[in-house]
């Protein structure tokens, strides 16, 4: 928000975060269900291009340390998924 928004924001105690915080925390840990689930890659495809961005673009550390301890690589089944140092 703008700085004239902002204190009405937190008076209504609305939690503000940055796009950086939002993707780390809340989007990374459920990116691999919504990856799993797409068949046709149109619900992921918004998450991985703002990923890109963060990660190449930005070179967001946060970003990249939340996508490396998030578990994406399936198992040879594909029952389930785990960390690439995992297998």
């Amino acid at each position: 928000p703008t700085a004239q928004g902002k204190p009405i924001y937190e008076y209504c105690g609305v939690k503000l975060c940055s796009g950086e915080d939002f993707i780390a925390s809340h989007i990374i840990p459920e990116l691999p269900g919504i990856c799993a689930k797409d068949q046709d890659g149109k619900a992921s495809a918004p998450y991985l291009v703002e990923l890109h961005a963060f990660i190449c673009i930005d070179n967001s550390e946060r970003v990249k340390k939340a996508a490396a301890e998030c578990d994406w690589v399936p198992s040879e089944d594909m029952s389930s998924t785990a960390l690439a140092s995992s297998y």
